[in-house]
C-alpha cells in the first residue's frame, strides 16, 4: 500500500520527464543534419555541431573537428536549431538597415560640413560655400543607407530554440 502511494505521487515526475525525453527524441530526429545548439544540465556546457544521428536516448552531434559527441536526451536542457530568416523577416530588417543607416549618415555629414563651412565663409565668404550643408549629410546619408542595408543582408540564419 505505502510504495502505491509513493509510485503515484512519483508518477507525474516520471510522466513528465518521459514526456521531454521524447520531446527532444522527436525533435532531433526532425533535425538530422541540421546545426544544432544544446545545453546540458550537468554543468550548462554547450554542445554546438551537426546531428549525426539518434540511437535511443541518446543523441550523437558531428563537431568542428570531425568528432561525434554522444549527449543523453534526459541532459538536456536548451536544444537550439540554426534556421534560415524568413524573406519578409530578412527585408524589414533590410529597411530598417537603410533607414538608420541613412540617419547615421546624414548626421556624420552634417557634422563634418559644420566646421568646413564656418572655415569657408571665415576665409572666402562666399555664399556658396553653405551647399555643403545639404551634400555632406546627403552623401553621407546615401552612404549610410548602402552600408546599413548590406549589413542587415549578411546574416541569413538564426538560432531558434526548440526545447524547453
Amino acid at each position: 500500500m505505502r510504495f502505491s502511494l509513493i509510485a503515484l505521487c512519483a508518477f507525474p515526475e516520471i510522466a513528465h520527464a518521459q514526456a521531454a525525453n521524447e520531446t527532444i527524441r522527436t525533435i532531433a530526429t526532425a533535425s538530422v543534419g541540421r546545426t544544432t545548439r544544446v545545453r546540458t544540465d550537468s554543468s550548462g556546457f554547450e554542445v554546438t555541431g551537426s546531428i549525426a544521428r539518434i540511437a535511443g536516448d541518446t543523441v550523437f552531434i558531428l563537431g568542428a573537428r570531425g568528432n561525434t559527441r554522444p549527449v543523453l536526451t534526459s541532459a538536456i536542457t536548451r536544444f537550439d536549431i540554426r534556421e534560415a530568416i524568413r524573406e519578409d523577416v530578412r527585408r524589414r530588417r533590410e529597411r530598417l538597415g537603410i533607414g538608420l543607416g541613412a540617419l547615421v549618415g546624414a548626421a556624420i555629414g552634417y557634422a563634418i560640413a559644420t566646421p568646413r563651412v564656418h572655415t569657408a565663409e571665415q576665409a572666402h565668404n562666399a555664399p556658396l560655400e553653405q551647399i555643403e550643408y545639404v551634400t555632406d549629410p546627403l552623401i553621407g546619408g546615401l552612404v549610410g543607407a548602402a552600408l546599413g542595408g548590406i549589413a542587415a543582408r549578411l546574416r541569413s540564419t538564426e538560432w531558434v530554440t526548440r526545447y524547453p
